[in-house]
């Protein structure tokens, strides 16, 4: 009876550790992965506002150098009756 008890409490300290070593190797891997998730989460925002403001610059620039503001219809208009008048 006594070399069945300390079979027994050897078996279940064995698979005490066992267990230990998976819940340590399941929670670093998981640490991992999460950390490289949230990397590429990082980098993709980061290029999100690069392309945002790329665009709201290339925006900006076709609007300066469009007829809105370099020549507008009134202006032509204005210089047009300018000229007429000298």
């Amino acid at each position: 009876m006594v070399d069945y008890l300390d079979e027994d409490a050897r078996k279940y300290a064995a698979e005490h550790d066992q267990c230990d070593d998976y819940y340590t190797t399941v929670t670093t891997s998981d640490v991992q992965k999460f950390e490289n998730h949230y990397l590429g989460y990082k980098d993709a925002g980061v290029r999100f506002h690069k392309l945002k403001q790329e665009d709201a610059i290339s925006t900006f620039l076709d609007r300066m150098n469009s007829l809105e503001f370099v020549n507008p219809e009134t202006r032509k208009v204005v210089f047009a009756e300018m000229r007429s008048e000298q």
